[in-house]
């Protein structure tokens, strides 16, 4: 295996690594891009993730109201409309 690296097929062996390298690197990249736009946006409304928990009913309209005038609350004292 080693005489045949040093080898002129030795060349041929370390091209297709190489390009098969190159080319794995560009389906990665392309793959990290394309999963980082199917995520959605980065930062997510605090009011839009309450009402999506409200709607699957992971919680109430009690709880819910609670954590919305905890929302609010933040956003008065911080000046956020």
């Amino acid at each position: 295996m080693v005489a045949e690296l040093t080898g002129g097929g030795g060349t041929l062996v370390v091209s297709v690594l190489y390009v098969a390298f190159i080319v794995l690197l560009a389906l990665g990249a392309i793959a990290a891009i394309r999963g980082r736009r199917d995520r959605g946006p980065m930062h997510l409304d605090p009011v839009q993730i309450l009402k999506e928990r409200l709607a699957s009913g992971e919680i109430d309209a009690d709880e819910y109201q609670y954590l919305r005038d905890l929302i609010d609350a933040d956003d008065a004292r911080h000046g956020v409309e």
